[in-house]
């Protein structure tokens, strides 16, 4: 049989004895005294949260070996895991670099589009040079519950354009109404803010909430137009979250100032405040036009009063209505060419708001015409008449007709009898025709058009006017 020599053993109690029992209990993780050893030792983080959003939470790191040079840098992460390991797809929430020991407060930011769910918070903290002990460099802290936080539009415009007279009340107050679509039982807490801040809009109130999936939050745009000058004033307001201000909403605010007059396509807003109150409003018209009056009575007993006058006060017609919810229709026809009032009261004893929508229908000499023209008093002049509006544009093209032989001339008058001496855009053919192309219109009333070069009376002019009228307006008008 074959031997094996025989190992001297130390004697008990002899040093080498102690030192391999105490190498034994080290095992491979023993460390020198002058090894640093951090800890993880805590961390203290809210138990729920936005994502996005920043968070502001508390860490603590100790140092159980031997001491850290003075300024030694201290390198932690903070995550959040479903499962207490840390895997690279858990979200990362900030790297921190500190050079104090103790507790720390550091502002973490949770990424975007980070899965509603709950977490756990963990705080890992690099090695320092030379350290061994590697078990105590993780710590894990309460559960989090991530919410999702979706600011959405659930009532209003992104765009919101008002107009209003110069000297008239402010317009009525706008309702919005801010949602959050997000998940999770999450609560947005939002601040309304103008950019640039202007002293004729307030939103109430300024700050507000929305729970996930319950009502959204009501707001009001609140308009103080009296100081405001003529033109457009513009402003945006911002509806930012709170806790993330990567969530926002915009609205672009606009108020058209104008002076009180109306084009038909506008609708008015106003008030018979108390009985016996009168609102007056101007629009132009031309004669045989037609304006139509679609009136509602929303609040209270108003019995509404509409009186045609010109522009000097004579009253020409007088429409009475009854209270009603449902638009009761009238149709006011123009006789002349000029300004006009519409005067709105109430029967006697009656008052509240009142909502007419309005609209035209144009007679047939505002629109486009073909003619064939002759000078048939012999004067060598033949006159074609059109109606025009202010701000409509004036078109037409007249040709010889087979038999004319002399020049042809083209002359405008407008509605005063004066000419148009400047006709832009007019070319000669070669066939001698002549083309105006969008001759400006500033007065209403009735344009004539002169045709001149007619050698006999049976000569002809083919002519087509082509008047293309201002159009229908489309405003939403508060009466002063």
């Amino acid at each position: 049989m074959r031997r094996f020599p025989r190992r001297a053993l130390p004697r008990r109690g002899s040093l080498a004895l102690r030192s391999a029992i105490l190498l034994a209990a080290l095992g491979p993780t023993a460390y020198c005294a002058g090894e640093p050893d951090l800890k993880a030792a805590s961390i203290n983080a809210p138990n729920i949260a936005e994502d996005g959003s920043d968070v502001t939470i508390n860490v603590a790191i100790e140092n159980l070996g031997g001491a850290l040079p003075p300024e030694t840098p201290i390198t932690f992460n903070v995550y959040m895991t479903t499962d207490y390991v840390i895997d690279p797809g858990d979200p990362h929430c900030g790297e921190f670099v500190t050079t104090t020991l103790g507790v720390q407060s550091v502002t973490i930011h949770i990424p975007e589009d980070t899965p509603a769910a709950y977490y756990t918070w963990a705080m890992q903290v690099t090695p320092a040079d030379g350290e061994i002990n590697f078990a105590n460099n993780l710590v894990f802290g309460i559960p989090v519950g991530i919410l999702h936080v979706d600011m959405c539009l659930m009532q209003g415009s992104p765009t919101l354009e008002l107009t209003t007279f110069a000297t008239g009340p402010a317009p009525q107050a706008v309702p919005y109404k801010i949602g959050n679509c997000g998940e999770f039982s999450s609560i947005l807490i939002f601040n309304a803010i103008e950019t640039p801040d202007v002293p004729w809009l307030s939103v109430s109130p300024a700050t507000n909430f929305a729970v996930a999936q319950a009502d959204p939050a009501s707001t009001s745009f609140m308009f103080d137009t009296s100081t405001l000058p003529l033109g457009d004033h513009t402003t945006t307001v911002q509806f930012v979250s709170i806790t993330n201000p990567n969530e926002t909403l915009s609205v672009d605010v606009t108020v058209h100032v104008i002076e009180p007059y109306f084009a038909p396509g506008d609708r008015l807003l106003g008030e018979v405040s108390i009985p016996g109150e009168v609102d007056e409003v101007r629009f132009h018209g031309i004669p045989g036009e037609l304006v139509r009056l679609q009136v509602v009575t929303p609040t209270a007993d108003l019995k509404p009063i509409i009186e045609l006058l010109d522009d000097g006060g004579t009253v020409l017609k007088t429409y009475k209505f009854k209270h009603s919810l449902k638009a009761k229709k009238k149709n006011v026809k123009i006789p002349s060419s000029g300004l006009f009032r519409l005067r709105i009261s109430g029967a006697p004893g009656t008052f509240g708001t009142y909502d007419i929508k309005t609209a035209r229908k144009l007679p047939k000499m505002a629109n486009k015409a073909k003619k064939t023209l002759k000078s048939k008093d012999g004067s060598g002049t033949a006159a074609q008449p059109v109606l025009c509006l202010p701000g409509a544009t004036l078109s037409l093209v007249a040709a010889k007709g087979k038999k004319f032989t002399g020049p042809l001339n083209v002359a405008i008058t407008n509605p005063s009898g004066s000419s148009v001496d400047t006709l832009p855009f007019t070319i000669t053919g070669p066939d001698g025709s002549i083309t105006l192309s969008n001759l400006a219109v500033n007065q209403n009333g009735q344009y004539l058009v002169l045709v001149t070069g007619f050698a006999s009376k049976k000569e002809t002019v083919k002519l087509l006017v082509t008047p293309v009228q201002p159009p229908l307006g489309n405003q939403l008008l508060f009466i002063p």
